[in-house]
C-alpha cells in the first residue's frame, strides 16, 4: 500500500475530517480517484500506518462511520487498485 485514502459521502465531513486529522496526522487533501465512483470528490490521504488511527479520531469525533470509507492505494503503471479496508462498500 503506498497510502490510504479517506472518502466521504459529503462536502461537509470531507472539510470536517481534515480539520479533525490535520491537527493529529499528516494528510494531504486531494481529489477522490477515479477507481472510487462513490464520493463527494474530496478525499483526505494519510500514510498507511495512520490510517487505523484516522478512523478512531473520527470516530472519536463523532463522525458517523456511515460518512466515511478508507482504502488501500497502490500505483501501479499509471494507474491505482483500490482495495476497501473499512466501511461498507456501495
Amino acid at each position: 500500500m503506498d497510502y490510504a485514502l479517506i472518502v466521504f459521502a459529503n462536502t461537509h465531513s470531507a472539510i470536517s475530517a481534515q480539520k479533525i486529522l490535520g491537527e493529529k496526522l499528516s494528510v494531504i487533501i486531494m481529489p477522490t480517484l477515479r477507481e472510487i465512483s462513490k464520493s463527494c470528490g474530496i478525499s483526505v490521504r494519510v500514510n498507511p500506518d495512520d490510517w487505523q488511527r484516522a478512523s478512531q479520531l473520527l470516530l472519536e469525533s463523532g463522525m458517523s462511520h456511515d460518512m466515511y470509507r478508507i482504502y488501500s492505494v497502490t500505483s501501479m503503471d499509471g494507474a491505482h487498485a483500490v482495495a476497501l479496508l473499512e466501511g461498507a462498500p456501495v
